[in-house]
């Protein structure tokens, strides 16, 4: 029990020889008789006292301790004590010889033991501690201490009521003195034991579960175990008590089987097992990866409320009780997806799956986009469709009718198609897709062509437009805007509605130009596409006579240039032989047939008039004009 290299020996070195008579309280002889000790086994720290049994003189000099670990000097000792746990052999030498006595100093932690509830308020103390020859239990109500040998420590007890008590265990040795430490514990004693709850079970793999206690204090309880919820409870293992979490590896084939579990209380007073707990099941949960589909099928008895199936992206789905299995259609192609089956018992306790695991496919070809925009800008058009950037890879083609080449792939949704002839008619254009698994929806059935816009002006001041019908949303075009913008930046927009031409009279002699522009509203939340521009210049209508008649009658009597929206102008004439005879920078100037005042002769006269009018469009005129008499 002890490490005898720890031994102490005290000599008592006798040099003269007397009686003395040190404790008239001393029972245990020494091995020749020659002194006595009131104590041989004890708790440290242990106290002995040594009374002579053989006369010595100044025997109280000659005594020393701890030998080998430094002398103390023991004059007028009658007594030591002992703090560290060993054996010790007490010597003291007489004038007739040596003599001496074993001293036990065992250890002062307080003996380990576990109290267990049985019904009718009665307990059992069970002694865990192997230090010691006895136990002493003390069940703290008042009634007489008990005493159980180690080779069988245990004590029941019936308390008179409930009542809180706090009960202790020492230990003592064979011819021990009774100082040794107590341990304590508190305890309520039941009239009836409670059952216990299993709060959860997590299959971990196929031989391995682990299970999730609630239990109370001090109650023994044992497993019960139903292979596939079928025959008679089972016994599982071995009792416990207050643990939390228990993994179950024997006997388990949880890939092939599914298991019920029960607790019962057990109440070792009577050997009876009593109270029983809830129950909860574990499951086998598969997983088949199918084309666009991961399909899960389980086996395992229903739950009291619900099924949930977790992935592990966090999607959660709740799944009927009565249900054995769940198709997820919500995958992408490529992806693992691990899957585990919670079944939802009473009280939030809950019992999960191994977790099952696999990867997405689909052999299903994706389909195109659903909605496709073309913004129409300058020399470029602009495609953007419904998706998601990365996920699929696009190939673009364009072209008319059945003939369509590609113009290229990307993972993007969106594509410009550069320097084009916009102005010039529509561009048609396909979108294949390829999907992650690789799956080609081939060519879009029917082809997008962009919006093109063509227009002209009438001799009524009438703008006269019309564009093709766009085809490139799913849900239709909700309505057409014609937009009508000014090259000072103003612009005015008017719903047309489904119409695909659009009237427009043009009453405002101060604008010279307007430019139209077709957008195209979905029906969807998507984008708008754009038609190309078209500018209408309105004629600046130059004209001017060939003749005129200065004689003052009010009816043609002077030459002038006529026409609209002239920003700059300059007008010359000049006679026969080449002279300036008229210059003006003021259109709203004429001539009046002379110069320097005298009226010129009957004839004919050149002119030249130079303009520049809103548009920017440079106007020359040439020509001659007959001066005439009436």
């Amino acid at each position: 029990m002890y490490n005898l290299n720890r031994y102490f020996h005290y000599i008592l070195l006798l040099f003269f020889v007397t009686a003395v008579n040190i404790d008239s309280q001393a029972q245990y002889e020494s091995v020749f008789g020659k002194f006595e000790v009131d104590e041989i086994k004890g708790c440290a720290p242990f106290t002995v006292s040594v009374r002579f049994l053989e006369s010595c003189a100044n025997c109280n000099d000659a005594i020393f301790y701890e030998y080998n670990y430094g002398d103390v000097d023991g004059t007028n000792l009658t007594s030591h004590t002992y703090t560290e746990p060993g054996i010790y052999s007490l010597k003291i030498f007489f004038t007739s010889g040596q003599d001496s006595v074993a001293i036990e100093v065992s250890d002062p932690t307080p003996p380990t033991f576990d109290i267990f509830k049985c019904n009718n308020n009665t307990i059992q103390v069970s002694v865990t501690d192997t230090n010691f020859d006895n136990y002493i239990v003390n069940y703290g109500d008042g009634s007489s201490e008990v005493t159980v040998d180690s080779s069988s420590p245990t004590a029941m007890h019936t308390y008179a009521n409930s009542s809180t008590r706090t009960v202790s265990v020492r230990g003592i040795n064979d011819d021990g003195f009774d100082n040794c430490t107590s341990g304590t514990e508190q305890i309520n004693p039941v009239p009836a034991l409670p059952a216990g709850a299993i709060t959860g079970l997590t299959v971990i793999d196929e031989t391995h579960v682990e299970i999730n206690y609630d239990l109370p204090e001090n109650v023994l309880y044992q497993l019960y175990i139903k292979p596939n919820n079928q025959g008679a409870w089972q016994r599982y293992g071995n009792r416990f008590f207050e643990i939390d979490t228990q993994t179950l590896t024997s006997g388990l084939r949880l890939n092939d089987n599914f298991y019920c579990f029960m607790l019962r209380a057990y109440n070792p007073c009577d050997n009876i097992f009593t109270t029983p707990s809830n129950e909860i099941c574990t499951s086998i949960l598969n997983l088949s990866t199918e084309s666009d589909v991961n399909r899960l099928t389980w086996t395992t008895a229903s739950p009291e409320v619900n099924f949930t199936i977790e992935r592990s992206d966090q999607l959660s789905q709740p799944v009927s009780a009565n249900a054995n299995s769940y198709e997820d259609t919500n995958i992408n192609c490529g992806t693992e997806y691990c899957y585990q089956l919670v079944a939802h018992y009473n009280n939030g306790h809950t019992s999960t799956s191994a977790s099952v695991c696999g990867t997405a496919f689909s052999n299903t070809p994706p389909e195109g986009p659903a909605n496709v925009a073309t913004v129409v800008e300058g020399q470029n058009i602009t495609l953007s469709w419904s998706g998601t950037a990365g996920t699929n890879e696009y190939n673009v083609l364009r072209g008319n009718n059945n003939t369509f080449e590609s113009l290229g792939s990307t993972t993007n949704i969106t594509y410009t198609d550069l320097d084009l002839k916009t102005e010039e008619g529509p561009y048609c254009y396909r979108l294949g897709t390829t999907d992650e698994c690789g799956n080609s929806s081939g060519n879009r059935a029917n082809a997008i062509c962009s919006i093109f816009l063509s227009g002209y002006f009438d001799r009524e001041n009438t703008v006269h437009l019309s564009w093709n019908e766009y085809t490139g949303y799913e849900n239709g075009v909700a309505s057409y805007i014609v937009e009508k913008t000014y090259p000072d930046g103003r612009s005015t927009t008017t719903d047309v509605g489904s119409a695909t031409n659009y009237d427009n009279e043009e009453a405002d002699d101060t604008e010279q130009v307007v430019i139209y522009r077709i957008i195209a509203r979905p029906n969807d939340n998507f984008a708008n596409s754009n038609s190309n521009e078209v500018t209408i210049i309105k004629p600046n209508n130059i004209y001017f006579p060939n003749a005129f008649t200065p004689d003052q009658d009010g009816n043609n009597d002077t030459f002038r240039i006529h026409g609209k929206y002239i920003t700059s102008f300059t007008l010359t004439i000049y006679n026969r032989w080449g002279e300036l005879i008229f210059a003006s920078e003021n259109m709203e100037e004429s001539w009046d047939g002379t110069f320097n005042g005298k009226l010129l002769p009957l004839g004919t006269y050149a002119f030249v008039a130079e303009m520049t009018d809103l548009a920017g469009q440079n106007i020359k005129r040439t020509g001659t004009i007959t001066l005439l008499r009436r």
